[in-house]
């Protein structure tokens, strides 16, 4: 394995070149707003057996991982625009279904895992979570890739929707006919009180701002409407390929549930089943649905923040940095 040490090495890697706005710095904690954090690891998988040099932290205060400090709004921009597709295609994931080909493209193998992975998650949701929509339910998929999830919820009944900011994955679903918002999520404008069902599956761990994009899905979605988030809840590589460059925060179980709970969502069922199939390629994600319940709260002021992290450490929904440390130093350990 390769490591890389410094950030002209890293832009090296990309092939990116940085513009005049670019900076690194700290962010606060994206859950609870904390400023203080601890090393879990100094450097991220970027693929092709390389190591680069993101580090990734865990809140102090509530134990969320996140890669940190944090490069400025622009490298994001483009990282996603131009970048992401390439290096997508160098993961290890990608070579379990090939979702898009050597130069980013999506492919068909990737449309249909998603097609069938929405017949799994509709059936659970019909079966097991026992939920029940009405008729020509509005549908909302963000991060939609190239729309496998929007063709099945189409066919099924769904007035559909999605947004996705990857160029090539939104000209292939249109290809397929189905018409895609080629925007970031964080763009994203829909009518209020609209949607009867959201779902991000992943896409979360990869936004520049995950706030931002649950605020406006709260504003868009009826209230008793029903969200689903999916993050990579553990690990199933080595920790670095776990906490690898691709993704910029990592929702493990409690923290799906703490930022719902900060966007007005009340938590109702987590699990670490392979809800979407169990040969859809997608091992290690675990996911959490909710409920709206009320509106969007700002947490931003000292007093807000201080009674929100008391109830998420009310509700088990925090983890501590050494806690961890320990578990991702141990999972590393079994593989020698």
């Amino acid at each position: 394995m390769k490591t890389i040490s410094s950030l002209a090495e890293l832009f090296s890697f990309l092939n990116y070149t940085p513009d005049n706005k670019f900076h690194y710095a700290l962010s606060k904690c994206e859950i609870c707003e904390g400023s203080s954090f601890t090393v879990v690891r100094s450097h991220q998988d970027g693929g092709n057996n390389t190591l680069l040099p993101a580090s990734v932290t865990s809140c102090n205060d509530c134990g969320f991982l996140m890669q940190n400090p944090r490069f400025s709004d622009s490298f994001y921009d483009h990282y996603y625009r131009w970048l992401y597709p390439s290096q997508r295609a160098k993961s290890d994931r990608n070579n379990e279904v090939a979702y898009v080909d050597e130069s980013g493209e999506s492919t068909d193998a990737g449309f249909h895992n998603q097609y069938r992975r929405a017949q799994s998650l509709h059936r659970y949701i019909t079966d097991v979570l026992r939920h029940t929509f009405r008729s020509g339910a509005n549908m909302l998929d963000v991060g939609c890739g190239s729309g496998g999830f929007l063709s099945y919820f189409r066919e099924s009944g769904f007035n559909c929707l999605g947004n996705d900011p990857d160029q090539s994955a939104v000209s292939y679903a249109k290809g397929k006919g189905i018409d895609i918002d080629c925007i970031p999520a964080e763009q994203q404008q829909y009518p209020s009180s609209f949607f009867d069902f959201v779902f991000i599956l992943g896409s979360l761990e990869h936004c520049k701002d995950p706030n931002e994009v649950l605020k406006r899905c709260a504003i868009s979605m009826r209230k008793g409407s029903l969200i689903l988030l999916e993050g990579r809840t553990y690990p199933l590589s080595h920790s670095t390929k776990y906490l690898n460059f691709n993704h910029h925060r990592f929702f493990r179980q409690s923290h799906m549930k703490a930022i719902l709970v900060k966007h007005g969502f009340e938590p109702i069922l987590s699990t670490d089943d392979q809800i979407c199939g169990g040969d859809s390629g997608r091992s290690g994600m675990g996911y959490t649905f909710g409920l709206k319940r009320h509106d969007h709260a700002n947490h931003s002021d000292a007093f807000a923040r201080k009674s929100y992290l008391s109830n998420i450490r009310r509700l088990g929904y925090v983890e501590s940095p050494a806690t961890l440390i320990e578990m991702l130093n141990i999972h590393d350990s079994n593989l020698i």
